[in-house]
């Protein structure tokens, strides 16, 4: 997960969304190329609505937080894929959704995980989490 703010307002509550195309090239992360309003100097920045949308006219990207400065990390982030938005931690279409707290005290890390009870089947499987250290 990335953040990023609204065209340099430093207000970091926006999340890109990736993989997006700009001039023709996709990007899978923030990039330094061509920022849309041609200012920054040569600061990271990203859409944050999906792929195919036309940021560039609407004005929906922004500098990116720096990766050091995340909460966490995407490598520390977990999704299963069945997602029905383009957020990245978003879930649905499912029965029921639990939660859990798992702290492995000997990692020194806490991991937050949201289960869900998939309807057709009923079973129940990891939808989301993340892990922070502690």
């Amino acid at each position: 997960l990335r953040s990023a703010d609204t065209q340099g307002n430093a207000i970091f509550h926006k999340e890109c969304k990736f993989p997006f195309t700009y001039g023709g090239k996709t990007y899978d992360d923030c990039t330094t190329d061509d920022n849309p309003m041609e200012t920054g100097g040569g600061r990271k920045w990203c859409a944050f609505v999906p792929n195919g949308y036309l940021f560039e006219q609407s004005g929906l990207w922004g500098f990116c937080l720096d990766e050091e400065e995340e909460l966490v990390p995407r490598d520390r982030q977990t999704v299963d894929g069945r997602t029905c938005s383009d957020d990245y931690h978003h879930t649905c279409d499912m029965q029921a959704v639990y939660g859990g707290i798992r702290v492995d005290w000997e990692a020194g890390e806490l991991t937050l995980s949201v289960f869900k009870k998939v309807r057709t089947t009923q079973l129940v499987s990891l939808a989301s989490s993340v892990r922070i250290d502690l």
